[in-house]
């Protein structure tokens, strides 16, 4: 009963032991909702940084079941995020492949990975939404014989 809104609806708000609360997570802070002005400020300015902080930092290994014609298939992608750069590799069926085309802004993933050989090239397309420990998104795959793109959800989850 001691937490209030933070005007970000109730994904953030201030328990009652002074410390602000964010998308689940709990920032320490040494004021209470009613010190305001630059400390107050300072203090969330300081639990959105490492808010943003946690939530971009997509390093680790993610799975999911892939479906394909000859039933479910597990993937594992091994991904590190330094300095700004997403790399890193997807491994199923077919072994490992390098991931290419990454990005990583404002909580959304995407990157790309090639499959096949030299001279028939498949690049699947990989597209989400970070959420903690998952991201949920799309996975887009070349139609059959130049057919449109086929796109399935895609959901990996961190392991640990």
């Amino acid at each position: 009963s001691g937490s209030s809104g933070l005007g970000g609806g109730d994904e953030a708000f201030w328990d009652g032991d002074g410390d602000i609360c964010i998308m689940g997570f709990r920032v320490c802070c040494p004021v209470s909702k009613e010190i305001g002005g630059e400390i107050a400020t300072i203090c969330l300015a300081s639990a959105l940084l490492a808010l943003s902080a946690h939530a971009a930092d997509l390093s680790g290994t993610w799975k999911w079941t892939s479906s394909t014609k000859s039933g479910p298939a597990e993937i594992t992608a091994v991904l590190l995020l330094k300095d700004g750069a997403l790399t890193g590799t997807v491994t199923g069926r077919q072994g490992p492949a390098e991931i290419s085309e990454a990005s990583v802004k404002d909580g959304m993933v995407a990157f790309s990975v090639v499959r096949g050989t030299t001279d028939q090239k498949v690049v699947i397309k990989y597209q989400g939404k970070i959420d903690g420990d998952a991201i949920t998104g799309t996975i887009e795959r070349p139609g059959p014989n130049g057919a449109a793109p086929t796109k399935t959800e895609w959901k990996a989850t961190r392991a640990h």
